[in-house]
């Protein structure tokens, strides 16, 4: 790792890198949450669910936000029975992307809350 002596030529430095590699590194982070996803998706598909649930975690490590990531843990704890993390995940996700909401309104159906399961239902219209 290279020291700088004084903070002038650290900022220099810093200035010296222009907005693309920003760019460039962003585009590559998504990227890579984007294909923990589908790896995550790919395995739980061939049975190891709880290997899928890891990928997912990962994906949310890099970007707490996304919504697909999300989606799909709330899908994989629906399948290993475990409800309450399942609307956990399936409500975070719905805050983020309200096109998630429909398997929430299952859950709440099954679980019958109808009222909930209804504003689920109207908000993916």
């Amino acid at each position: 790792m290279v020291q700088f002596q004084r903070k002038s030529e650290t900022l220099l430095l810093l200035r010296s890198y222009d907005e693309f590699d920003l760019v460039g590194c962003r585009e590559i982070l998504v990227m890579m949450i984007r294909r923990l996803n589908r790896k995550g998706m790919m395995v739980k598909l061939e049975g190891d669910i709880d290997q899928g649930v890891e990928y997912y975690k990962k994906a949310l490590y890099y970007n707490w936000h996304y919504a697909d990531a999300m989606y799909n843990l709330g899908v994989a704890y629906g399948e290993m029975l475990k409800f309450d993390m399942a609307i956990v995940f399936y409500e975070l996700a719905f805050h983020f992307n309200p096109h998630c909401a429909e398997d929430l309104g299952v859950i709440y159906k099954d679980r019958d809350n109808l009222d909930k399961a209804v504003e689920c239902y109207q908000a993916k219209l």
